[in-house]
């Protein structure tokens, strides 16, 4: 019996509905399950195991010769299909409608029903992809061979070889059934339709792999995550409404690309604008610049890829660095540079001033590493502020408290500024290391002057003028000003200026003093 064309697209209607609304609502979800599952059952019953082989799908292609009579006596033909194209059994039939299920309802009694294993997300994009790349050879073998047909073609020579070999690769992929391939397939006119159909199964192929691969890079790169699911939406809608014009009721594998990303946005609380409702259709005669879109995303993907390994990369080339110069494997002048350039280009790379990792490798050792002013790249100051508001902030001096301890240099400081004041132009202060140096030196006060980008060298006078202050520091990686600009009004006021290319360890600090003004102190000392 022939459905009527509008019985026809009232039942599509009612499935579009039941289908978008059992999504929000278990309760008609779970009874359309039940439904299903019992009516599926009853399919599996039209096997014949007697007869040792399958009956036809009722209403499916048959010979000529099965025909059937109307009460008037007339024959009314059945379409037929070239003899090459095998009838679709019971159980197939079955597998359609589970969405490409291979796990077909078993006859036993009680009923028993295999239900689905709840695969990730990134799996089951995977097996979308590896479907609907295969279906997407299938359309275009679709397309070709009916025009070989129709051109007259040898069927054993050109046809059925091709056939043959698509099919048995298809039955090596689980799930996937090629229903453009079988013999209840819809003839369609124009032909490209089973073209455009195979473009769209590409392209949506090639979403699902751009989502799956975006996911792993979500956090590196969120725009090209969010990018990729709208890509993935209009590719999945264009293929739906491409079925659709051919005439076949659904593919399972689209159904399970629009129901993943509903996952995945529900997942990872984003929302995709267009195209994962009903009325919003994506046209399929424009996948082609979907494709091209993936493509470019894709390359953005790639490169987030590479600068991503080139990071990791130099991480752990910081981080062997730092471990030798921590244990003291080496000196910092045989590997400072080393590890300074590595942090530079880390920083070049994309990776913030402030990551966390990075952070952690330098703080046993960045109160140690020399700088030189006129070399301090814009990199390694915005990493030594981002350290030096770290420690400043959770209270913690980075230098390790084994290896301060007092040197001579710091003993022969405390002699020369035991009882006077010092100004330190710096970062933010730190209440820990202000206390050492202090107690070190045996210092009546320690001002420490943290200064910004925009700090006017006015700022700084009110302290420089001050009568006990002996001594300016100028902690040159966390300052931005010059050294020529303190210079001047240091040598306006007459007080001495020590650069600090190091942090705030004591023993750096007392080893600057000496090696650049020890010795005018000392005068200075001997001149009372």
């Amino acid at each position: 019996m022939e459905m009527r064309p509008e019985s026809r697209g009232a039942i599509e209607h009612l499935w579009r509905i039941l289908v978008e609304r059992s999504v929000d609502d278990p309760p008609l979800a779970s009874a359309l399950r039940t439904f299903a599952e019992a009516f599926l059952e009853d399919i599996a019953d039209a096997a014949d195991p007697a007869a040792g082989s399958e009956r036809p799908l009722p209403g499916g292609p048959v010979s000529v010769a099965a025909r059937k009579s109307d009460t008037s006596g007339s024959i009314d033909p059945v379409p037929s299909r070239p003899p090459d194209e095998p009838v679709i059994p019971a159980t197939r039939a079955v597998e359609m409608l589970t969405l490409g299920r291979s796990d077909v309802v078993q006859r036993s009694s009680p009923r028993v029903v295999e239900q689905f294993e709840e695969s990730s997300v990134a799996d089951a994009l995977r097996d979308i992809e590896t479907r609907m790349r295969m279906k997407a050879e299938g359309s275009r073998w679709a397309a070709t061979r009916r025009r070989r047909i129709r051109e007259g073609a040898d069927f054993d020579a050109e046809v059925r070889p091709n056939d043959e070999d698509i099919i048995q690769r298809a039955r090596q992929i689980p799930d996937c059934y090629l229903w453009m391939n079988a013999p209840a397939a819809p003839v369609v006119d124009p032909l490209e339709l089973y073209d455009t159909l195979g473009e769209c199964f590409a392209v949506a192929a090639d979403a699902s792999a751009l989502v799956r691969e975006s996911l792993d890079a979500i956090d590196a790169s969120p725009a090209v995550f969010e990018q990729s699911l709208d890509l993935a939406a209009e590719s999945q809608s264009a293929l739906r409404v491409i079925i659709e014009e051919i005439g076949w009721p659904f593919d399972p594998d689209q159904r399970s690309l629009f129901f993943e990303l509903r996952r995945i946005t529900s997942e990872h609380q984003v929302h995709i604008e267009r195209n994962m409702r009903a009325d919003h259709r994506a046209d399929p005669g424009r996948v082609s610049e979907v494709g091209s879109r993936i493509g470019e995303l894709d390359g953005e993907l790639q490169a987030h890829r590479a600068r991503n390994k080139r990071q990791r990369k130099l991480i752990n080339k910081i981080r062997y660095e730092a471990s030798r110069i921590e244990r003291g494997e080496q000196t910092f002048a045989s590997h400072a540079d080393t590890l300074l350039g590595a942090i530079e280009e880390v920083v070049q790379t994309g990776l913030p001033p402030s990551n966390a990792e990075l952070r952690d490798l330098l703080l046993p050792v960045i109160e140690e590493l020399p700088v030189d002013e006129k070399t301090l790249s814009p990199e390694l100051r915005q990493v030594f502020r981002a350290a030096d508001l770290f420690i400043a902030e959770n209270a913690r001096p980075a230098e390790d408290p084994a290896r301060q301890e007092p040197t001579a240099e710091v003993k022969a400081v405390s002699r020369l500024l035991g009882g006077k004041a010092v100004f330190l132009i710096g970062g933010e202060r730190r209440q820990k290391s202000a206390e050492a140096i202090k107690a070190a030196f045996g210092l009546s006060e320690l001002y420490w002057f943290s200064v910004t980008e925009h700090t006017g060298n006015a700022a700084f006078e009110p302290y420089i003028i001050r009568p006990d202050v002996a001594v300016v520091l100028l902690a040159i990686r966390w300052s931005s000003h010059s050294y020529g600009e303190i210079r001047g009004v240091c040598d306006e006021h007459g007080k001495l200026l020590v650069r600090l290319p190091g942090g705030y360890s004591v023993n750096q600090i007392a080893h600057q003093i000496m090696e650049q003004c020890g010795d005018r102190l000392a005068l200075e000392q001997a001149g009372r």
